[in-house]
């Protein structure tokens, strides 16, 4: 036996076939001789080998080599130093597949039909010709992903799109990157980053552009495929309608704009006088412009216009711009057949005819200038128009035409027409000066002697007439006598303001009664005399240093007011009261409950103070005033006293007075000047309602002396009754029990004493009023059961 070509062995002799050596790990040689007892030896002509090897392989190398979607390639390279490699197993795993090749003899293999993008596990075993094995710990490879396919753009609107694709294949696991480019080669400004989803959308696109998609995929380890890539063009943002110009009787020119689109989005406008619908009569052709005139159209007419959009692919928008807008109408115009312009009528019916539209609106006024708008209310769907001017001066008919859509058409105005009163009238205004005051029959107090009176008329008057017709005279002194004193002065007329301007010579006189008169010979411009004669009274103020006497227009009141009495130059005003003033009333009733009197109506009035400035004042006089007041016949015989109303206490204060039954006049002095009247109380109303009793009194009708006390069925008589009185009966406690209203011829009235419910009343007490409504008076009852 040898391990190096028996260059050095071991021998043994046995008389045996076998024998047993104690071997270390070697490759042995061995050789067999046979020897007998003489030595000779007989040496075999085989040689054999024996290997001892219990030592595994070594492992230089092992290699995956990924080799597409579905292949991976495993190499190795490994050495035996004792007895060489015999075969090499190997072993695939995944989570899904347990595999193996069995024991092959090579040093690769290659694992086909694998699933893309999955990560793959190898373990490798080597074992030599004797079985001695060593495994390689495990080691994991990723196959590739497949590029996607059937790149689809199922929608794609003008800023908007989406992209799909197919997994081609790939486990849910796989990964893809889309990218947008408006350019190629590919330049990206939109991209979807690493995503797991087939499908990517992306907005804020500019319509009608050509946009090329790219796609790549990767596996788990991030191998990318190339990229494949698509391409589309949006459609076109419909147009914006942004007006319509040029627009005349037959031509429209419809604007828009490109709403984002670019440049070469053409556009497509058509219009139709029919409906929305169509059918459409002329259109604008595909075109880049933003604006189509339309020619040779009917006058106010409606039209419909739809516009449209599409992109470089001839795609259209899908959403159309629809409305619609009319033609104008011809400019109103105004004839009128009933006035001419600048003419002056006393007749207010006015007669028009309009032409150049089917409807208008108006406004008649007198605005000489006036701006159309939406907002006139007035308006008339036909061509005929009547109006009536409803005061004096100049009118003007302002008009605008509309079309089927009533949009302004155009303006025209017709006047002035000039409208006087039949025939010429007086005054519009009438000045004094500052401080005067009108009471209401229209008679002017407290006039400045020096003051230039002023008088505006309604119409122009001719001035050589009005100056031969005006004069001013006076009428009445300060103490209130009766005169007729012509006033020279000075008169000029304004024919522009149509105001006429007298100037006395001479100042006028404080304290007496003036009046103006312009009589019937004065006329107008249209040489028309004045309907009536016009006159104008007024007052000037009074002198406080002279003895004054005033009264009222008709002379029923007069006040002497001696020299002094105040400090200062004045006029008073005699103002009617309205007899429903509350305090009035409250006051009447008052006095009339508790008296019986009541207050002459037609003297009631409140006498106010004004200085020369017009201010009212209330002082005491220095000197007491004395007030006379001439009353009607029907109160001649009544008792009368004047009173003054206090408004504090709200009631009338007696004054000592004096009446004058021969003349008819009762008179007070006055401290100053507030509300007086004229009180009265009838003596035949008293004299009816004394003569008034009731009998039997005491009513004891259960006695046996009825002629004395009465019987149940008589009851209470009352008698010498006014053929109109109230008769109301209380207890002692002052609680209603009965009213008697007694009318008739018959002076006589019997009242059985019962409730309202008809029980008996209880002996006691009882008052009685007696009331006419102008006097009234108490009395008593007594009841005796």
């Amino acid at each position: 036996i040898s391990t190096d070509n028996f260059t050095t062995s071991y021998s043994s002799v046995t008389i045996n076939t076998s024998i047993t050596l104690n071997l270390n790990q070697n490759i042995y040689q061995w050789k067999v001789y046979a020897v007998d007892k003489t030595s000779n030896i007989t040496q075999s002509n085989q040689i054999w080998k024996l290997i001892i090897d219990t030592t595994p392989p070594i492992i230089n190398t092992s290699e995956l080599i990924v080799m597409t979607t579905d292949i991976i390639m495993i190499l190795i390279n490994s050495t035996d130093t004792l007895s060489g490699l015999n075969s090499a197993p190997f072993l695939y795993e995944n989570i899904n597949i347990n595999s193996s090749t069995g024991w092959i003899s090579t040093t690769y293999y290659t694992f086909t039909d694998l699933t893309p993008n999955t990560s793959y596990i190898f373990r490798i075993k080597i074992r030599d010709r004797l079985n001695n094995e060593i495994t390689i710990d495990k080691s994991t490879a990723t196959t590739y992903a497949n590029p996607p396919t059937n790149i689809a753009i199922p929608t794609h609107l003008s800023s908007y799109t989406i992209c799909t694709w197919s997994k081609n294949s790939n486990p849910d696991c796989t990964e893809y990157f889309c990218a947008i480019s408006s350019v190629t080669p590919y330049i990206s400004f939109k991209y979807s980053g690493w995503i797991k989803q087939t499908t990517w959308s992306v907005s804020e696109l500019i319509p009608d552009t050509t946009y090329y998609f790219y796609i790549k995929s990767r596996n788990l380890t991030g191998i990318e495929t190339t990229y494949i890539s698509t391409k589309t063009i949006l459609l076109s943002n419909p147009p914006l309608f942004t007006g319509i110009t040029n627009k005349t009787t037959d031509t429209l020119c419809i604007n828009w704009n490109k709403n984002g689109n670019p440049d070469w989005t053409e556009y497509f406008c058509e219009i139709s006088s029919v409906s929305i619908s169509g059918p459409y009569t002329q259109s604008s052709g595909w075109t880049n412009l933003l604006s189509s005139t339309f020619t040779n159209l009917q006058k106010d007419t409606k039209y419909y216009y739809h516009i449209k959009s599409r992109n470089t692919e001839k795609k259209e928008s899908i959403t159309i711009v629809s409305s619609y807008t009319a033609t104008y109408a011809d400019n109103p115009k105004i004839i009128c057949l009933t006035h001419e312009k600048n003419r002056y009528t006393v007749i207010p019916e006015v007669k028009f005819i309009l032409s150049g539209s089917n409807h208008y609106h108006y406004v008649f006024s007198q605005l000489e200038i006036w701006t159309p708008g939406q907002n006139d209310t007035l308006w008339i769907g036909n061509e005929n128009l009547f109006l009536i001017m409803t005061s004096t001066g100049s009118w003007w008919l302002h008009i605008r035409g509309e079309n089927i859509i009533n949009e302004l058409c155009g303006y025209d105005n017709y006047g002035p027409i000039i409208l006087t009163s039949p025939p010429a009238t007086g005054i519009n205004k009438i000045e004094y000066g500052s401080g005067s005051k009108t009471d209401s029959s229209g008679i002017i107090y407290g006039v400045k002697p020096d003051i230039a009176l002023q008088l505006t008329f309604n119409i122009n008057i001719d001035t050589n007439t009005l100056i031969q017709s005006t004069y001013l005279k006076a009428i009445k002194d300060n103490q209130s006598n009766s005169i007729n004193i012509p006033i020279p002065g000075t008169i000029t007329y304004d024919t522009m303001t149509y105001t006429l301007v007298f100037i006395s010579s001479e100042p006028l006189k404080k304290g007496y009664v003036y009046e103006l008169i312009i009589t019937t010979s004065t006329k107008d411009f249209a040489d028309r005399n004045l309907d009536k004669e016009i006159k104008y009274i007024f007052t000037t103020l009074y002198d406080s240093t002279l003895d004054n006497i005033l009264t009222n227009n008709s002379k029923k009141i007069k006040l002497n007011i001696p020299k002094n009495s105040l400090n200062y130059d004045y006029f008073i005003l005699f103002d009617s009261i309205s007899l429903t003033d509350t305090n009035i009333v409250n006051a009447n009733k008052k006095l009339f409950d508790d008296w019986g009197y009541s207050p002459v109506n037609e003297t009631i009035f409140d006498y106010k103070l004004y200085n020369s400035n017009g201010k009212q004042c209330n002082p005491n006089f220095n000197i007491p005033i004395k007030m006379f007041i001439s009353y009607l016949d029907s109160v001649s015989n009544n008792e009368n006293y004047i009173a003054r109303l206090n408004d504090t206490r709200v009631l009338w204060e007696k004054l000592p007075s004096s009446d004058d039954k021969q003349n008819r006049t009762i008179s007070a002095e006055l401290n100053h000047l507030s509300i007086y009247s004229v009180i009265t109380k009838s003596k035949k109303s008293v004299s009816e309602i004394d003569d008034v009793y009731a009998y039997p009194v005491p009513w004891r009708p259960n006695t046996n002396k009825p002629e004395r006390y009465g019987t149940l069925s008589d009851g209470i008589t009352f008698t010498n009754l006014p053929s109109n009185i109230k008769i109301r009966i209380y207890n002692i406690s002052g609680e209603f029990i009965k009213e008697i209203n007694h009318t008739g011829t018959e002076p006589t009235e019997k009242w059985i004493p019962k409730t309202e419910s008809g029980k008996d009343l209880p002996s006691g007490v009882y008052i009685y009023i007696l009331d006419t409504g102008t006097n009234k008076k108490t009395g008593k009852l007594m009841i005796i059961r």
